[in-house]
């Protein structure tokens, strides 16, 4: 009879055939060690190895501690067969210390009405922990909680492979979502002979758990196993009773929810969870379709020894591992702005970061030099997306930094209303205002036929190859003359934004990056004050160039310059694009194919600064200063910081193919040349006092200025370049699909990589219930942003 009882696998067995009076369906949940059955045993073999591939699965959240059980009357669902595993496919759930004191009370007063209720799992009665309300929330809410997707079954060693690679390409397809526990229910299981107390999903999460389970039951239909219940009711239990009391207990539940509901204590919902699901997305046709990697556990367990009763978990780390006292530890390589980002979120989640960067100071391609004596963005420069809805806009709102708004719209080319230019010609003569704002509106026209253009061909293009069809279809958007050199000065600008020629870019993708309102924001004081804020308090090791990253099954060990290592649970990529592509950084195992394409396919942009600073201003009272001509190449432009710093200086910023040529100069040469620029639209112009040069292309901390959509690649490169890979997590403005190219993108990625990042390795620890993610809700205090120019 003993070995009758025994479970085997784990006593998810004996869940599934949990049900109410109406043959509803069950939940299966995990079972503790039998110490009696155990220290009885004498001899038993050694548990093999679950196969390789199991023990650091990708996009796996880790095995799971499952133990025999000596709960009374545990029937095995099937016979144990020399050679077979057991297969249990399901979410794992942390009740939320919010919500255990409330549901502990909820516990006790069913209990009181109906005796014999006991823990689940542990077997201890409930009314015997009266006495001590935090124990009894320790041991009843205090563990993982299981919510199936299909019935614990038996399957051979050869078919292991196939269900997990199905299970995990079929999982891949559902958007982000919460579970909403809702309701206390009771189910009886198939035999009538035990009772659960449980906690119902009704609303929030069941049509996502529901079409999970239908894709589990698919693959388990191919390999011929049994199917789950068809009208599947996901559920959690925490307590049980033996035989069927489900009359009575219910009444009880009743009762108690009816005192509650008078009392006004009875909430909508008794918690919620995050389904465990990790994101990636794609953008077609200007709609964006979240897509979701199910990160789904699987308990493997091997019945070993003569006993029935004797079984062993297969699993990567032990409970003392998973229990020592020690704060998760994270490794940040990458001291930008994502890197910086994410940094802060782990450490104010109580995680132990180190943050790596290469240079000799933060911000990476957010430079802000005092060299004049005042501070000029050598990098990042602009805010866009003056508004509160602004990943940074609460951070730079309550530094009180001011903003310079050089354009009133969230266009990326012009803004008539607000932005001001004065265009020349190189031999100095300035262009009437009418011309400019005319062929303006011209380029406008332009990019709306390309637009017909993109819908016409199958194939994507050039953004100057699409501009030369549009001027064969339609001959009189062609121009000529002086307005043939303003909009090539046009187009430049358009190169600017995206740091890459026009014959680079995609017409496909061009405009596929969201664009926040408020028009764009000059930073007056720069972005060092926003990038010292979110640093202060980090365990910053800078001038560690990082060489090699090596993902283990229990966590990642990356190496410096240097030769020393550093080791943590997990790690967080926010390194440039330039970088990831020059394989700079050694990746062992190497990176996914996918990942390597996302690296290999996405564009790197170089626009670089040359500034001036004069000792007098002697130019027009414009933002910028432009020099048109019959190329881009050779159209350039200035900004003026006078306007919005009130000091005397011109920001020189050519992109492209043009920037690339000037990187390659001294510093000195490269001022020459921006001021000879300067000199022929404005001749009487006096030499520079001083000068700053930025060289992104050739640093080899960044190489590239950022990132960029090519001719032919798909959008979604920015998603593959973000999805983690195991205990690897990416940042950067390169791994945004909404903000590429962006400090707010590359600030979004770092707390998203953040948060990805303390859910998988919680959840390794058991201890998810510890911090809530954050989901999008608005900061409690809201500072308005400091904005000239309204």
């Amino acid at each position: 009879m003993d070995a009758l009882r025994a479970s085997y696998g784990d006593t998810s067995s004996d869940s599934d055939s949990e049900r109410e009076n109406s043959k509803k369906p069950r939940i299966s949940t995990g079972s503790s060690t039998s110490d009696s059955n155990l220290a009885a045993e004498t001899t038993h073999l050694p548990l093999p190895p679950p196969p390789l591939s199991l023990l650091n699965p990708p996009n796996s959240l880790g095995m799971v501690d499952c133990f025999s059980s000596s709960q009374p009357n545990r029937l095995r669902s099937f016979p144990h067969v020399e050679g077979n595993y057991a297969l249990h496919v399901y979410i794992p759930v942390f009740i939320p210390s919010a919500a255990k004191n409330e549901m502990t009370r909820f516990l006790k007063k069913v209990s009181s009405v109906v005796p014999g209720l006991h823990v689940v799992d542990v077997d201890v009665p409930v009314n015997s922990l009266y006495k001590d309300d935090s124990k009894l929330e320790q041991i009843a809410l205090g563990r993982e909680f299981h919510i199936s997707l299909g019935r614990t079954v038996p399957i051979r060693v050869h078919q292991i492979d196939s269900i997990v690679a199905m299970l995990r390409q079929k999982l891949q397809s559902q958007r982000r979502y919460w579970i909403d526990f809702s309701r206390w229910e009771v189910f009886v299981n198939d035999d009538y002979t035990r009772t659960f107390l449980s906690i119902e999903v009704i609303t929030g999460g069941l049509l996502e758990i529901t079409k999970q389970i239908q894709v589990v039951n698919e693959v388990y239909k191919l390999h011929n196993l049994p199917e789950f219940y068809k009208d599947a009711r996901p559920h959690i239990s925490l307590a049980w009773a033996l035989g069927d009391i489900s009359n009575s207990l219910k009444r009880a539940v009743e009762e108690e929810m009816k005192r509650l509901n008078v009392e006004g204590t009875l909430r909508k919902r008794i918690f919620s969870v995050p389904g465990y699901l990790r994101l990636s997305a794609s953008d077609r046709f200007g709609k964006r379709v979240r897509k979701l990697e199910k990160e789904f556990c699987m308990s493997w367990l091997r019945k070993l020894g003569r006993s029935n009763r004797q079984l062993r978990r297969a699993v990567c780390y032990s409970n003392a591992e998973r229990t020592q006292a020690r704060s998760p530890s994270v490794i940040v390589i990458g001291g930008g702005m994502a890197g910086v980002a994410a940094a802060r979120t782990l450490h104010d989640a109580s995680f132990k970061v180190i943050l790596l960067e290469s240079r000799d100071r933060l911000g990476g391609r957010v430079y802000t030099d005092y060299t004049f004596g005042f501070p000029v963005d050598l990098g990042a420069s602009w805010l866009h997306g003056v508004c509160k809805e602004n990943p940074l806009a609460s951070v730079i709102g309550r530094l009180g930094l001011p903003l310079y708004r050089t354009s009133g719209d969230n266009s990326v080319l012009y803004d008539h209303d607000l932005e001001s230019y004065a265009l020349f010609e190189k031999d100095g003569n300035q262009i009437p205002q009418e011309l400019v704002t005319k062929v303006g509106e011209a380029f406008e026209s332009i990019l709306k036929e390309t637009e017909k253009v993109r819908q016409e061909q199958s194939e994507d293009m050039s953004i100057h190859r699409a501009f030369s069809i549009v001027f064969e279809r339609k001959p009189e958007l062609r121009l000529q003359g002086l307005s043939h050199k303003v909009l090539q000065w046009y187009l430049c600008r358009m190169e600017g934004w995206f740091a890459a020629d026009a014959d680079t870019i995609s017409l496909n993708s061009w405009d596929k990056a969201k664009l926040l309102p408020g028009g764009h924001g000059l930073m007056v004081r720069g972005y060092l004050p926003v990038i010292n804020t979110l640093a202060k308090g980090l365990d910053i090791r800078l001038n560690h160039r990082v060489t090699k990253i090596s993902r283990r099954h229990n966590g990642v060990k990356v190496t410096v310059e240097d030769g020393n290592s550093f080791v943590a649970d997990a790690a967080i990529v926010a390194a440039p694009l330039g970088v990831l592509k020059a394989r700079t950084i050694k990746f062992e195992p190497r990176l996914p194919d996918w990942k390597e394409e996302a690296i290999n396919d996405l564009g790197v942009g170089i626009e670089n600064k040359i500034v001036l600073h004069f000792d007098k201003v002697f130019w027009p009272n414009v933002e910028f200063l432009g020099v048109v001509a019959e190329t881009t190449y050779e159209c350039s432009y200035f900004l003026n910081l006078h306007k919005a710093t009130g000091h005397s200086v011109l920001v020189y910023m050519p992109a492209g193919q043009l920037a690339r040529d000037i990187d390659k100069m001294p510093d000195e040469d490269a001022a020459n040349f921006a001021f000879l620029q300067l000199k022929k639209i404005l001749p009487d112009a006096s030499a520079p006092i001083q000068y700053l040069v930025s060289h992104w292309g050739t640093d080899i901390n960044s190489l590239g200025s950022y990132s960029y959509d090519t001719v032919g690649k798909p959008h979604d490169l920015y998603e593959r370049l973000r999805v983690p890979v195991d205990n690897l997590f990416f940042a950067g403005e390169a791994t945004s699909m909404s903000f590429p190219g962006s400090v707010h993108g590359a600030y979004s990625t770092g707390l998203m990589a953040a948060e990805d990042c303390r859910m998988r390795v919680l959840e390794r620890y058991g201890e998810l219930d510890l911090f809530q993610p954050v989901m999008g809700e608005d900061n409690p205090v809201s500072v308005p942003l400091l904005i000239s120019r309204m």
